[in-house]
């Protein structure tokens, strides 16, 4: 199965780059499916949780790419003892992404800075608090077609609401160029 899935996206790449490609000064909206967890537990305990989401963006350059995602999903926080299983957590960052090669099959290295905010309670535990977030990653950009694209990235983030606990999320994304 890997052999086929590797000759598949050789075979799509090829046939992609046969096409007047460009990605330079072109919006992207997209879609996000985001899975997170962290390090360790601390005064927060974040399990294999789940979000979704929606971003835009500008490629200035076909390497060049600004922008801001944000991502709802829900979480279970807790202070040790007590844990609230439904924690609602949004997440919103503005990224800059660099496409390594120019082409429509490119690794990418990714920085970004936001906002974590956290809202939910159980029993005598509350949280709501928002804390800044900075996180870097990498991750492999396909570009389908002249309007589709997908990525897939993994990133590490630091925030204080952790207690400068490590943080990693693994996102598919899935867009529209304009």
């Amino acid at each position: 199965i890997p052999s086929i899935i590797a000759t598949a996206v050789a075979f799509a790449a090829a046939s992609a780059s046969a096409e007047d490609f460009h990605r330079s000064q072109k919006f992207e909206t997209f879609a996000v499916g985001q899975w997170e967890g962290a390090d360790k537990s601390g005064i927060l305990n974040f399990g294999k949780d789940f979000g979704g989401g929606l971003g835009v963006g500008y490629n200035l350059t076909d390497h060049f790419n600004v922008n801001v995602d944000a991502v709802f999903s829900k979480v279970s926080v807790g202070n040790g003892a007590t844990i609230a299983p439904d924690t609602t957590h949004i997440r919103g960052c503005a990224n800059l992404d660099y496409n390594i090669f120019q082409g429509p099959l490119t690794p990418f290295i990714t920085g970004g800075v936001g906002v974590n905010n956290y809202d939910g309670s159980k029993g005598t535990f509350k949280i709501s608090k928002s804390e800044l977030e900075y996180k870097v990653g990498a991750g492999i950009r396909w570009d389908i077609n002249k309007v589709l694209f997908a990525k897939g990235l993994y990133r590490t983030a630091w925030s204080d609401i952790r207690n400068s606990e490590r943080f990693h999320t693994v996102s598919i994304m899935l867009g529209v160029k304009f």
